[in-house]
């Protein structure tokens, strides 16, 4: 841990020029999340060359852009417990800027891996504590087999079971040791249980989901709940419904992570045009949620493309597509860009429609988190001439150059709640620091800085 003392100075100048986020109105800015690497990437994208500590540019500029910072996903392949990288990444961190949380990121419900023999273990995050994981705590479907997920790759633990529930929670507590660790992203939340279960069995799987996140928050451990995707698929086949998420599951978290438009139903697969009444359903409940649970935090996933379904690791294959009359091809490129040129552009260019449903919704201790998907350099922007991220010269960014100057800019204070004009489809908001209206019929959106 290098001393704070040389770097005040630094430190003084980053908050003066990104206002710090407090969880309350007015915002200087706007406030971000993003999900990130301790020292890689996924391993399939192979395009690491550095085998030590990501560069100082590169941490630098997370923790004086973003408020809240997932460390997930760390150095696959290498070996060696990832706790102790952990704290060093976010003593790092905090050197950089004292106020930007550091958050670990462990699965709650679906377990990855746990059972796997020690050369098979996922290679996309690793936590010691994982071994000691018990085969008995595999829930199980209701004709007696274990229940699994993800084409069989994962199983979803018993929360139901105090013992599996006490272990979870060891996992993450030595994963959060250290001053500058804040707590856990709890990822893939099975909140979607009693539909694919026995009333008793999925009931009784739900409490144990909710009594874990409980724990977790009595334990000291500022918990980021993500299982809010408003639509998807069971593994019956059914259409789901994770509405009931945020009225049953985030009353029990410090905060909640929301991917309303990651789903086949945003966007039509044949016309490729908005689904009205699915985005409009979704932004009104988000609405609700703000004024019904002011006190809990919501992180709103965005991006410039929603996905029907994943191209090359990327989110962003329901693109806005040019012309209207082709059909789009489920999980094709459709127009998505391929080259990271491409895409630094869209993002910059997209920006607007997904920070206005943002700010149309956002309570005081709300995120956005607008990305391409989740690795660093969809987060960081690269180097000046070249684009590829510090340290890491075969390593492109997708991130604008100039980042995203209306993040930097002062909403300051809600002045109503968001108005939804039925016949139009249209949404509005006035701030103190901006007005917004966006238009889900024809997917427009103005945002108007005051």
């Amino acid at each position: 841990m290098r001393s704070l003392l040389p770097l005040l100075a630094l430190i003084s100048i980053a908050d003066a020029a990104r206002p710090r986020f407090t969880g309350a109105f007015p915002w200087a800015r706007v406030p971000t999340m993003c999900q990130t690497h301790i020292d890689g990437r996924f391993v399939r994208s192979g395009n690491m060359t550095g085998v030590g500590r990501l560069d100082d540019k590169v941490l630098r500029f997370l923790a004086e852009n973003y408020d809240l910072i997932v460390a997930g996903n760390l150095e696959p392949g290498r070996g060696g417990c990832l706790e102790p990288k952990i704290k060093d990444f976010a003593d790092r961190i905090a050197s950089f800027n004292p106020h930007a949380r550091v958050l670990v990121y462990e699965a709650n419900q679906i377990h990855h891996g746990a059972l796997l023999p020690p050369g098979q273990k996922p290679e996309s995050q690793y936590l010691c504590g994982l071994d000691n994981f018990k085969p008995e705590w595999i829930a199980t479907w209701d004709n007696g087999t274990r229940a699994t997920v993800h084409g069989g790759k994962n199983y979803v633990t018993n929360l139901s079971i105090p013992a599996a529930r006490k272990w979870w929670i060891d996992v993450i507590s030595n994963s959060t040791m250290g001053k500058n660790v804040h707590g856990v992203f709890a990822d893939n939340g099975l909140d979607s249980a009693p539909s694919f279960a026995s009333p008793a069995r999925g009931a009784a799987l739900l409490r144990g989901q909710q009594a874990l996140l409980d724990e977790a928050r009595q334990a000291g451990k500022y918990t980021i709940f993500n299982g809010i995707r408003y639509a998807g698929v069971r593994p019956n086949g059914s259409v789901r419904d994770d509405y009931t998420a945020l009225d049953v599951l985030l009353p029990h978290a410090s905060a909640g992570y929301a991917e309303p438009w990651l789903s086949s139903m945003y966007r039509n697969t044949t016309t490729g045009k908005l689904n009205e009444a699915y985005v409009t359903h979704g932004l009104l409940r988000m609405i609700n949620v703000s004024r019904e649970q002011p006190t809990r935090g919501i992180t709103f996933k965005s991006g410039p493309g929603p996905c029907v379904g994943y191209v090359a690791g990327l989110l962003g294959c329901t693109w806005p597509f040019a012309n209207g009359t082709t059909k789009p091809v489920p999980n094709g490129w459709n127009g998505t860009p391929k080259t990271a040129a491409a895409m630094r552009e869209a993002a910059a260019k997209l920006i607007t429609f997904p920070l206005a449903t943002f700010l149309c919704a956002a309570g005081p201790k709300w995120n956005l988190d607008y990305t391409w998907g989740y690795e660093v350099n969809h987060f960081v922007p690269g180097e000046k001439g070249t684009h590829a991220l510090a340290g890491q010269p075969n390593l492109a960014s997708y991130a604008p150059d100039d980042w995203y100057p209306d993040l930097l800019k002062a909403p300051g204070t809600p002045l109503e709640e968001c108005e939804f004009d039925e016949k139009t489809s249209t949404f509005r908001r006035e701030w103190s620091g901006v007005s917004v209206s966006l238009n889900v019929r024809n997917e427009t959106a103005v945002i108007h800085w005051k």
